[in-house]
């Protein structure tokens, strides 16, 4: 292995538990990065950035600048991460033709790769074992306390050996959230009313340039200021119906949802009382598949009856290049759709 692929081992340990789970590639085939004293500059292709409302290049994100404040190696040197990003749009054409190209640059954002295993079968990444081994005896050991962690995590070969071809980021609790359905609070406010009382909504943006500054009076028909229950869901798309009929937009849909009609994480399904469609063991040791269960087959009615009013997108299945919490990113960028992942 090279130094400079033994360089990019190294800051894998640390960078991807400040900004997730990404697969790191060697310098194979493709760009190299370049040196520049006392700097290391490694070329790092994302999936999509933040927006830029918040900053204009992603080299801006406090967890980036934190990292790139620090010593790295033995000689304490310092890094520079040059950040590559698509236009919205076009990340999974982007991606297709990096990989086909060879053309690839040292780290690669992972949410739209093969498993990490399969790309180091592959040659494009590099295998972590030896420096979890090495450098990481605080994460091996919380990794062998936690059975969940360790079976998503540890891939054990035909001869008992272990292999870490990722690093997952382990947190207590959920201070903050990856993704989640966002929706259009503004077309509530414009086209909803008080499910109690009838009368019009009233919101908007305190302060014109401060993209938190918006207030309003919403109401759901559970009685708080946020959806809590399916019936709210329900209860926006019919506003979104109406919002989309008066702007002009059709063709269109009230959600976005991801190709298989499910995430394995959890997602929405989890709202309908049971786990997900994946194998998973209960407390007795018994083994169940989350498919065959009741809560999964009411999660389908659920969606059934919604595709069947035009709430979801008719073409969701064939949207197989897009990353969960992208489906149909352009529509979504120019406003036309009330409630997506993001």
């Amino acid at each position: 292995m090279s130094i400079r692929a033994k360089w990019i081992a190294l800051m894998v340990a640390v960078v991807v538990l400040l900004v997730g789970m990404q697969v790191y590639y060697g310098n194979i085939g493709g760009t190299s990065g370049q040196s520049a004293s006392p700097e290391t500059t490694f070329d790092w292709w994302i999936y999509s950035g933040t927006s830029s409302e918040y900053y204009g290049n992603y080299a801006e994100n406090p967890a980036i600048q934190y990292t790139l404040r620090k010593g790295w190696g033995p000689e304490e040197k310092g890094i520079a991460l040059n950040f590559l990003q698509p236009p919205p749009g076009s990340e999974a054409d982007n991606y297709s033709t990096m990989i086909a190209s060879g053309d690839l640059p040292d780290i690669i954002d992972a949410v739209i790769c093969d498993p990490p295993a399969l790309m180091v079968e592959n040659g494009y990444a590099i295998e972590l074992t030896d420096y979890v081994e090495e450098y990481m005896p605080n994460y091996k050991a919380l990794v062998h306390s936690n059975h969940e962690v360790y079976i998503n995590t540890v891939h054990v070969d035909a001869d008992g050996k272990e292999h870490y071809y990722n690093i997952a980021t382990v947190s207590d609790g959920y201070g903050t959230v990856f993704q989640g359905f966002m929706y259009r609070r503004d077309w509530i406010v414009k086209y909803g009313t008080n499910p109690i009382t009838g009368a019009a909504f009233t919101g908007g943006y305190t302060d014109p340039n401060d993209v938190d500054s918006w207030a309003d009076d919403v109401v759901f028909p559970s009685g708080g200021t946020d959806p809590k229950y399916i019936s709210d869901w329900e209860w926006m798309f019919e506003i979104f119906t109406r919002a989309q009929a008066d702007l002009g937009i059709t063709g269109k849909y009230c959600m976005s949802l991801y190709y298989p009609g499910f995430t394995w994480s959890g997602g929405l399904l989890s709202c309908f009382g049971g786990g997900v469609n994946v194998w998973y063991q209960d407390a007795d040791s018994k083994v169940h598949f989350g498919g065959n269960e009741e809560p999964f087959k009411t999660y389908l009615q659920c969606m059934h009856s919604w595709y069947e009013k035009g709430w979801l997108d008719h073409d969701f299945n064939q949207r197989t290049s897009d990353a969960f919490y992208q489906i149909d990113s352009t529509s979504v960028r120019q406003g036309m759709i009330g409630m997506w992942n993001g």
